[in-house]
Parts: C-alpha cells; structure tokens; sequence
C-alpha cells in the first residue's frame, strides 16, 4: 500500500526504553523526554525512559520532561 506517512510506531514503552538505555550505555547522564502530542511526557514512552534511567539509579528531574501544547511536531 502507498501511505503518505514518514514514521512507522511500534512498542513506545520498549523503543523509548532502548534509546535511552542506549544513551546511557554512552555515559549520558540528563536525558530529557519530548512526547509529541502529550501536554506532558505520559504513557507508555514515559514508562520506558523511567524504566531506563531507574537501572541507572536516575531519578527523573520535571526539568527533563519537555511540554508540549499540542501543537509541536518532530520536525520542530
């Protein structure tokens, strides 16, 4: 099928989880979370990242929780 789509999502609490693992397997230590379309960072992509930083004993700062007012996309 042709679809005017550029992204394909799959599980968000896994994909979340492993990107920021990964950044923090690089020594990477403040790790701020954008969920497009979400006021505050929410779901199942929250649920990853906190998972993430919680294997490293991180605790998640508000400050790294990016807000959005529903009008941003990824490309901004």
């Amino acid at each position: 099928a042709n679809l005017p789509c550029d992204q394909v999502v799959f599980d968000e609490a896994h994909s979340t989880y492993l990107a920021a693992r990964h950044l923090l397997d690089l020594g990477h230590r403040e790790l701020g979370l954008f969920n497009v379309g979400q006021r505050v960072p929410e779901g199942a992509m929250l649920e990853g990242y906190v998972k993430a930083l919680g294997e490293f004993c991180i605790d998640v700062k508000p400050e790294w929780l990016f807000r959005n007012e529903g009008i941003l996309r990824y490309e901004e």
